[in-house]
């Protein structure tokens, strides 16, 4: 079980992002993995046709199959308006350790691959590289289909406002994902398969993803953390 613990302050924060970043990594981690929807699977088919012709090496040791996608993948912001473009241009000028610190995460306990190493430790001009990767891919996979994607999130937060304005924030959460519950102020999350762990002093973002459903994905970016 995780365990996020908001103050009351924390509660009343609870905000909803943004990020196409995040769709390029939920999507391209679904395409590796082979793990997608049925309402998706003609997306798949097509686009896995469609990006043979690029070299997504770069992205591949971001967010290798079988595995998490760095987090540095999932930069959100709460300007609905972000583009990729913009996002890429914060992702170039992340601080090295803070690069290195994810990829780490991502390759714990196993060999890191020549590109992974490439991009744990090429600094500034592999950052950029990266980007440039994943725009391609963007404009092949995602862009395309965006306006789609973007209208399936914004009802998504609407409805979900919704709730916030007649229940409160229990009521979103009560609907949020089976493997969510809220408690006195104690987020937790079933998740079985991760370590149990608790967050102190968090606060609750909650960033919409057509990729990601079913399933639900959660980060962490407070200092206070006991296991």
């Amino acid at each position: 079980m995780i365990e996020f613990r908001l103050s009351v302050d924390a509660l009343g924060q609870t905000r909803f992002a943004y990020s196409p970043l995040a769709e390029v990594a939920s999507s391209f981690w679904a395409l590796e993995s082979h793990h997608m929807g049925p309402l998706l699977q003609p997306w798949l088919r097509r686009t896995r046709e469609a990006l043979q012709a690029l070299d997504l090496d770069l992205l591949r040791a971001a967010a290798p199959q079988g595995h998490f996608a760095a987090d540095f993948l999932f930069l959100w912001s709460t300007d609905p308006k972000t583009s990729v473009e913009q996002q890429l241009e914060r992702l170039i000028d992340l601080p090295d350790d803070i690069l290195q610190r994810d990829v780490d995460s991502v390759w714990k306990g196993r060999r890191m691959p020549p590109q992974a190493l490439r991009l744990r430790n090429g600094g500034q001009p592999v950052r950029r590289q990266l980007a440039e990767t994943i725009l391609a891919y963007w404009n092949v996979a995602i862009a395309p289909h965006w306006s789609r994607i973007r209208a399936v999130i914004d009802d998504d937060v609407s409805y979900r406002a919704a709730q916030v304005l007649g229940g409160g924030l229990y009521d979103l959460v009560s609907d949020l994902h089976p493997e969510v519950t809220l408690r006195a102020g104690v987020l937790q999350v079933d998740k079985p398969h991760l370590p149990d762990a608790t967050y102190t002093e968090a606060e609750l973002t909650l960033l919409p993803s057509v990729f990601v459903c079913p399933k639900l994905i959660i980060g962490h970016e407070t200092p206070g953390i006991s296991r």
